[in-house]
């Protein structure tokens, strides 16, 4: 109890005696508190550069967790790491600086250390194009090594492997050219692209297909679209050009504003644009957008030189073209009993014929010593085709010429009552029709054969006003 009685009173022991220990001065007790250890442990000198990785950290403004920023703000930019704290948390913290300017403490998870001012190697894959012909392109962020300058290396696309987000507020690719390191450059030098082919160059120029053996690609993962050999000589515009990794130029072609495909450029030679034709004026109307087959009718008085244009491979190609016949008052405003052919655009609607079906695409009606077609303005079935016993005189007998409609093709047109009926694609006749176009025998059968719904047909008096349909 004397033991305990002294502790409690402050009394020690000595020589003998028991005395009064000294009271501790507040300086003491002071010095004592400040070696209490802080759960962030001591500042270790560090002095490395970090770069930012992860944009979903707090920045600290102290360790009692007194938010001062966030890393999302900080992203993919590089900064001093003067002092690292490792954490009882268990973590490490870095206190970061832009030059003099402190900027708070970060968790090291958020960030990678760099090897120098250039900061953290950061893992990308992506092709770039040179696009800017006077920068350097660097050997070592010591700015001793020049390897390059892009004047000589311009339009060249180059896989970027990593990418280096540097203090100095720039940010530089590692460039590799066909798996060989090419150096540094700084980002600014060059647009990303969406692949190995590079970014498309604007291009505005006509160039020939000279070669019968090259592939037109349909992408870059390498596609069969075409082969030149079916196009040799035919002339395309040149709207960008790709400068691909491999080593290749490839053009992307278009035709009347259709899209062909990519080409080697090997496999063409300049030229210039081509004349107009009939072909490239339907293949920019109107009509082109809504179908992908077109009969052209470009008419002179009752003659006619008749076109099929279909689409293919992305482009409008000429199939068929043929003398043929129109009204015989030619090609305009259309009414009962005018001898006009309709001008304008149209739907091809159904076939029919005097036989079977010769093997239309299209619904097909076979006629019979029954079929009509309503040419009557007063009758309320006016312009349709009816099976009837008997008719008015003013409607349409179609049996009774069964060389012209042994095959035939419905015009979808409707003017209203009085504005004309009856109007078709048929075999032709002994000369000029009421207001229907013909061709010959042969052409009508193929018609007939290849001619799908969706189709449409364009009267007109000149080939440049296919393109106003």
């Amino acid at each position: 109890m004397l033991i305990w009685a002294s502790v409690l009173l402050g009394l020690t022991c000595s020589s003998g005696q028991i005395t009064q220990a000294a009271t501790p001065t507040t300086q003491q007790v002071a010095a004592t508190s400040n070696q209490t250890p802080k759960p962030q442990g001591a500042a270790q000198k560090f002095g490395q550069y970090v770069t930012v990785t992860s944009s979903n950290y707090s920045v600290w403004g102290n360790f009692d967790w007194a938010v001062r920023n966030q890393s999302a703000k900080l992203y993919h930019h590089t900064y001093l790491a003067k002092v690292a704290y490792h954490h009882a948390n268990g973590s490490t913290y870095y206190s970061l600086y832009a030059g003099k300017k402190w900027l708070g403490y970060l968790n090291a998870r958020a960030v990678k250390v760099g090897q120098g001012a250039q900061g953290g190697a950061v893992a990308t894959n992506q092709y770039v194009t040179i696009t800017k012909k006077n920068f350097t392109v660097w050997g070592d962020f010591a700015w001793r090594k020049k390897r390059a300058n892009t004047k000589n290396a311009y339009h060249v696309t180059l896989q970027a492997k990593i990418i280096y987000y540097h203090s100095n507020g720039s940010a530089y690719y590692s460039l590799y050219r066909n798996g060989k390191w090419f150096g540094y450059l700084n980002a600014s030098a060059v647009q990303v692209a969406k692949g190995a082919q590079g970014i498309a160059v604007g291009a505005n120029k006509y160039v020939k297909i000279t070669s019968k053996r090259a592939t037109v690609w349909g992408g870059f993962n390498w596609q069969s679209k075409h082969l030149t050999k079916n196009w040799f000589n035919h002339v395309f515009q040149v709207k960008c050009v790709y400068y691909h990794s491999n080593g290749s130029v490839y053009y992307s072609l278009y035709q009347d504003g259709w899209w062909f495909g990519y080409l080697n450029a090997t496999a063409t030679k300049a030229s210039t644009k081509p004349k107009a034709t009939a072909r490239s004026y339907a293949a920019t109307s109107k009509t082109a957008k809504k179908t992908d087959q077109i009969v052209g009718v470009v008419a002179s008085g009752s003659h006619a030189q008749v076109y099929l244009f279909e689409k293919s491979g992305g482009i409008w190609v000429q199939a068929v073209s043929v003398a043929g016949r129109v009204g015989y008052n030619g090609v305009g405003t259309a009414r009962e009993g005018s001898g006009r052919t309709p001008r304008g655009a149209y739907p091809l609607t159904f076939a029919f014929g005097t036989g079977k079906n010769p093997g239309t695409k299209l619904t097909y009606r076979q006629i019979t010593e029954q079929s009509y077609y309503i040419s009557n303005p007063k009758d309320k079935q006016y312009n349709t085709w009816q099976e009837r016993r008997k008719s008015s005189s003013k409607d349409e007998h179609l049996a009774d010429y069964p060389v012209q409609y042994q095959y035939g093709i419905v015009i979808g047109y409707n003017h209203g009552v009085g504005g004309g009926s009856a109007f078709f694609l048929h075999v032709n006749g002994r000369g000029a029709t009421a207001g229907c176009v013909s061709v010959p025998r042969s052409t009508m059968l193929s018609f007939m054969r290849r001619i799908h719904n969706g189709a449409r047909i364009i009267n007109v008096t000149s080939a440049a006003q296919l393109a106003k349909y």
